[in-house]
């Protein structure tokens, strides 16, 4: 096209037209023309050299402002103001949808700024004047989050407070955009402090990708979401979306290959999958970006139909979601590593912590000096993980001594954990009358009689634990698992305790088994009881009644197991049966077992 520059050079004038609505004159030109250069690239839209690399100032912005939305017109307006007068691509601010931000976490010494990973990642530019520009992003990066202190207000104070900020660029911040929490509704300025930058030049970088460790741990977060696959874009995606959320280098979770995995031998079963134990070869994450090698896990067969990912990826989710409720401490203290599948039977197994003196119910009846003092230090455990469960609005709903799992370590104290979550649900999830599973003796009375599961029915469970650890045989052992039975618990009837039994802990496991819901304490209830009864410096009379009782009772024998082993798996129970029968028939509430 010919044209024809001004007399200062700074304008390419092209011709005139005329505005057929206005019946205006107007000069056709580019304003841009002294800002091109030949070595920053050709803009594809204008087919003209670019003004900057890989940045045309006169298309860039314009194609900026389209194609999103925040969903309100001022803060549209706000942002597509700030992208027409950008000059530089990385400066480019945008509306940030936050379902791209993960790992959300609050900053210490601060209500209103928060930490995440920004999954599409900080706007950058790749190449050189030789090769050429091209724009480019550094994904999964770590970026900071402001709630805006009038976001409660009129939505013109929330964009007046954004521009203040955006005056600061270049001395305080460097600003990305805005986004919206979804969950609360507040808008929020995504950002970094420019101090804050500059310091994560005192990481080392990462040999894969040459940026910047995500921390001080020599882990680059970025690069653990690439370079590997299950083979399955629903698995990968999982896995994905936690390796995402973790804090550290040794809470990451990943597919581990199969051929990884030796010496596997299947150490139990339950009513929904096969443990096994196994060699891990490339082992354990620890800190510094270190691992234990060849260590031993628990592999777990996850339920349900393996071409169908969203059912048997329920209880791994359910998992982590307990694990997460605390990024620091985790929730669920069983820790979780990954996923993997068998290459012969082509079954999923989620690989975890192997707890070398298996189910609490082995312990129990195999353990010969079981004292007092022990046993308080497990169900402190057991009730702190149920705090957790219940923390992160799960509820457990098949909890029984053969999946809370316990493990030793070399200085010989011992850890218990709450497993299995495959039957756990959401507080408020209703579930039909089919659904309801478990090993009857450890269940609720109302969930026998067809309600929903509630926080409370865990904590009759764990009642029922309670009168276990105390007599060290599984809770109605003579009877078999049927209708009468099912009545006899509807009408009241519970396990008894072993002689000796203290009282304080006699009442505070009968009070967790009450038929009245409302007078069950919460798990947090009982785990602060009972860590107040192991606490030396007590010295109060239920301290100094579990220590004689422990000496009474700590030899007490192993009961025959009259009914098999078999009873106490989980299996389905018919509600139905048991709440129509009960209309028509019950048992006095004096007969005790």
């Amino acid at each position: 096209m010919e044209s024809m520059e001004s007399e200062d050079g700074k304008l390419r004038i092209y011709g005139l037209t005329q505005n057929t609505k206005t019946n205006e004159y107007m000069m056709v030109f580019d304003g841009f023309h002294s800002l091109r250069y030949q070595g920053f690239g050709c803009c594809i839209r204008c087919k003209q050299y670019n003004t900057l690399e890989a940045w045309c100032q006169a298309c860039d912005p314009q194609i900026a402002t389209q194609g999103w939305t925040s969903g309100n017109m001022d803060i549209d307006n706000c942002i597509r103001e700030f992208q027409l007068n950008t000059e530089v691509y990385e400066s480019m601010i945008e509306w940030i949808p936050f379902d791209r931000l993960s790992n959300m976490q609050i900053s210490e010494g601060s209500e209103s700024v928060f930490t995440s990973t920004w999954l599409d990642g900080i706007r950058t530019l790749e190449g050189s004047e030789y090769r050429g520009f091209k724009k480019s992003r550094t994904p999964f990066c770590k970026v900071s989050l402001k709630t805006l202190h009038y976001s409660q207000a009129s939505i013109l104070d929330i964009i007046q407070e954004f521009k203040d900020h955006m005056r600061l660029i270049d001395d305080v911040y460097y600003i990305y955009g805005l986004t919206k929490n979804t969950a609360t509704n507040e808008y929020m300025m995504v950002f970094n402090e420019i101090r804050l930058i500059k310091d994560s030049s005192s990481y080392e970088k990462c040999a894969h990708c040459d940026q910047y460790y995500t921390n001080l741990e020599l882990w680059c977060q970025a690069c653990e979401v690439q370079g590997w696959t299950s083979g399955n874009m629903d698995i990968d995606d999982c896995i994905k979306e936690y390796q995402l959320t973790a804090a550290r280098y040794d809470m990451i979770i990943e597919w581990i290959p199969f051929d990884r995995l030796k010496n596997i031998y299947k150490i139990g079963e339950g009513g929904f999958g096969s443990v096994f134990s196994a060699i891990w070869l490339d082992g354990i994450r620890k800190n510094q970006g270190s691992r234990k090698h060849s260590c031993t896990v628990a592999l777990k067969t996850l339920p349900g139909i393996q071409t169908d990912p969203s059912y048997f990826l329920k209880e791994f989710r359910n998992h982590m979601k307990c694990r997460l409720v605390n990024s620091i401490t985790a929730g669920s203290q069983l820790e979780i590593y990954g996923l993997t599948q068998n290459t012969i039977s082509k079954e999923y197994l989620v690989v975890l912590q192997y707890a070398n003196r298996g189910s609490l119910h082995k312990f129990l009846s195999k353990s010969k000096d079981l004292t007092w003092k022990l046993r308080l230090k497990l169900l402190e455990d057991i009730s702190n993980d149920l705090a957790q469960i219940h923390k992160a609005g799960f509820i457990h709903c098949d909890l029984h001594s053969g999946n809370i799992l316990i493990n030793q370590y070399i200085n010989r104290s011992f850890k218990c954990y709450i497993a299995d979550l495959g039957l756990s649900r959401k507080k408020n999830e209703s579930v039909l009358e089919k659904e309801i599973c478990g090993i009857m003796p450890y269940i609720a009375p109302e969930i026998l009689l067809g309600q929903q599961y509630t926080f409370a029915a865990d904590i009759y469970s764990l009642g029922i634990i309670m009168t276990e650890m105390s007599t060290r045989k599984r809770p109605f052992i003579d009877y078999p698992h049927n209708l009468n039975l099912a009545l006899r618990i509807c009408n009241g009837s519970r396990p008894k305790f072993a002689p000796e039994t203290p009282d304080c802990y006699v009442q505070l496991a009968m009070q967790c088994m009450s038929s009245d819901v409302q007078k069950r304490p919460t798990a947090e209830v009982v785990n602060s009881t009972i860590r107040d009864w192991n606490l030396d410096d007590l010295c109060n009379s239920n301290i100094e009644d579990l220590n004689i009782a422990a000496d009474k009772i700590k030899t007490s024998h192993i009961f025959k197991q009259n009914y098999l082993n078999s009873q106490y798996i989980s299996k389905p129970i018919n509600t139905q049966e048991i709440e129509q029968s009960y209309k028509v028939f019950s048992i006095g509430f004096d007969d005790f077992l």
